[in-house]
């Protein structure tokens, strides 16, 4: 074939390949046909066969020609082209789906959910209120308020336990994160059930830290997301919204795989559905430096979680891409109710300073850590001494036991320093303690450090113990703290919250103590405080 004669078929083929090698080029940087090693003899024709293999530079981005190449041997942005339709379509889908469900909260109750790991469950927020999760639904509360104002907070439990829901007009969030897990182990099948026993119109899946940094293949991490985005929507009676995060690099280990490489996993299964979003915020925390310097400060110290700036900022940003409009565009003259600050205030203290004590009933607290004194009641015979500036199970025969700091007040939490964690039987600290007792079984809210130190969250209830929380260690020196907050039960570690759970059942004002069996042998407690909480 010379220039200037009509196309032939084979001519047409050859320059659609060109065409197709072009594209492939600019997208991947590699191109789709190789001739790389080929002998120097094979690269010398004739001019006629030159003239049969070029493409004529008029041709070039022209209709039925092929592209140009820039500088960096590139298909032009321009002569691309454009998919972004496709993509736009799939996503307004999505929130076209999640906004149906919103919309319904003016008549009826609309449920979102929240699953993850330790990020989800609002790790190192200093306060309920500054955990991401909350800080999204007070957004979404208010572009979407119920006629009355009746939505309640985010109902929390770690294995969506959640009790009754609520059946008012409004947004109603809720929380089954739990922290520690990973793709294989952060939503059970029964987990999967509960949650979607709420008929919810969104559930939020951020899972893939742990997968990462336990060198999880990317392929295993995929397929056991899809399964349990599978599960859900199997179980669904109408459609929802399931969204994929992909959060940030934690930077305190380097994992054997691309961090990146979890996100492609996301994004491949949110390819798969038109209700299911993938969320990429890598992007952001790269930009501000993360992994690195961090100069914003959004993570915290151990490298993991995020402070509450960080939260902040995920909120932000997850408010966005669901495109939450804000308040002032919601239909509904109706104003949601400010998330209180959460201000400890100290009640009593003691750092059992002083003396040795066989028994501490009677002992009057030193304050010394702030407050004011109260002093130690007990119930029955007690064996509580204070031993070396600290309290510990008393000399003798040993007995069930039961001491306690008379204080009735309604949001209250009791910390400590652990000096030794307890041998025998379980250490009971209570919060909202009715006295005197009934038949041994008082009412209460309970942190329980058990035998070795590991932590739950449990409530006693007409002489019936229930677990509302598990999951979480403690260790000798650790500073332990157990709050009851308008029916938030939270425990902190070190300052880092490790359980929630949520419960009213129990709504009378209490002492705190602590308690334990005849089979509790020894345990150590030091630097106790008492504090109200408003």
């Amino acid at each position: 074939m010379t220039l200037g004669t009509a196309d032939t078929g084979g001519e047409i083929e050859r320059r659609g390949l060109l065409r197709i090698g072009a594209l492939v080029t600019a997208l991947t940087g590699a191109s789709a046909i190789s001739i790389a090693g080929a002998p120097a003899a094979e690269a010398e024709t004739s001019d006629a066969l030159a003239a049969a293999t070029y493409v004529p530079k008029a041709e070039k981005g022209q209709a039925f020609g092929v592209a140009t190449l820039d500088d960096h041997a590139k298909v032009p942005s321009a002569q691309l082209p454009d998919l972004s339709a496709t993509y736009e379509v799939k996503e307004n889908a999505a929130v076209g789906l999640l906004f149906a469900g919103l919309a319904s909260s003016s008549v009826t109750a609309c449920n979102i959910v929240f699953t993850g790991s330790s990020t989800t469950a609002g790790n190192n927020a200093t306060a309920e209120s500054r955990r991401y999760v909350n800080i999204l639904t007070a957004a979404i509360q208010a572009a979407f308020p119920a006629p009355g104002g009746t939505e309640a907070g985010v109902v929390v439990h770690t294995e969506a336990l959640w009790g009754t829901p609520s059946a008012a007009p409004g947004v109603h969030s809720y929380n089954g994160a739990q922290g520690g897990t990973s793709s294989e182990t952060y939503m059970s099948d029964t987990e999967a059930e509960r949650i979607m026993s709420l008929s919810p119109a969104m559930v939020l899946h951020m899972i893939g830290s742990n997968d990462y940094a336990s060198n999880l293949p990317p392929t295993t991490y995929k397929a056991a997301v899809l399964g349990r985005v599978s599960k859900l929507a199997a179980l669904s009676e109408k459609p929802f919204v399931q969204i994929l995060v992909h959060s940030y690099h934690r930077f305190d280990v380097t994992g054997t795989y691309l961090w990146s490489d979890y996100g492609d996993a996301l994004r491949d299964i949110a390819a798969t559905s038109e209700n299911i979003m993938f969320v990429d915020l890598s992007g952001f925390y790269t930009a501000a430096n993360i992994p690195g310097d961090d100069p914003y400060g959004l993570i915290d110290t151990d490298l993991v979680h995020q402070t509450d700036s960080g939260h902040r900022m995920m909120a932000d940003l997850l408010t966005r891409a669901l495109r939450i409009p804000p308040a002032k565009m919601a239909t509904s003259a109706a104003v949601p109710m400010a998330v209180p600050t959460v201000v400890n205030s100290r009640i009593t203290s003691d750092t059992f300073s002083g003396p040795d004590e066989a028994d501490i009933g009677g002992r009057a607290a030193d304050a010394m850590l702030g407050g004011a004194t109260r002093t130690w009641a007990k119930d029955g015979a007690n064996q509580v001494a204070v031993v070396a500036n600290a309290i510990a199970r008393g000399a003798g025969p040993l007995s069930n036991f039961s001491v306690n700091i008379p204080e009735q007040t309604m949001n209250m939490e009791i910390s400590f320093t652990l000096t030794s964690v307890p041998v025998g039987d379980n250490l009971l600290v209570d919060i909202h303690r009715q006295r005197p007792t009934v038949a041994g079984s008082p009412d209460t809210y309970r942190m329980v450090v058990g035998i070795g130190g590991a932590l739950s969250i449990a409530r006693r209830l007409s002489g019936a113990q229930t677990t509302l929380a598990t999951g979480a260690t403690a260790a000798a020196q650790d500073r332990v703290a157990f709050r009851c907050y308008k029916g938030s039960l939270e425990v902190r570690k070190n300052g880092v919250l490790v359980l929630v759970a949520t419960d009213t059942a129990i709504q009378t004002i209490g002492h705190v103590g602590i308690s334990g069996t005849t089979a509790l042998r020894t345990f150590g407690l030091d630097d106790l405080a008492v504090d109200a909480v408003t």
